[in-house]
């Protein structure tokens, strides 16, 4: 790519979670700045191969979000309940119900 960014240096790091009505969704925690570069880039891209260099650091299946021990320590100190963590997880996939 050209215009001073290099893709092969700023791969970005996130999370793939995967529901099972909506399917899978790529959540990203870092790289708001790259990422907002890499859609410009692509827009203004000739080139249909353009990808979007990414690390998945974990895939999160929704019929396993009580099993993490952190999850449920939250739940059992009143943090949040197992509703709320569901409702979370959901809110990614808002998008894909309309």
């Amino acid at each position: 790519m050209s215009h001073g960014f290099n893709t092969n240096q700023s791969i970005i790091p996130g999370y793939k979670l995967v529901h099972p009505e909506y399917g899978e969704v790529f959540i990203y925690t870092d790289g708001n700045q790259r990422m907002g570069i890499l859609s410009y880039l692509s827009e203004q891209s000739n080139d249909s191969n353009f990808t979007v260099p990414v690390e998945v650091r974990q895939v999160i299946h929704r019929d396993k979000l009580l099993d993490y021990p952190l999850t449920q320590q939250l739940i059992d100190e009143g943090y949040f309940t197992s509703d709320d963590v569901f409702k979370w997880f959901d809110n990614a996939f808002w998008f894909l119900q309309s």
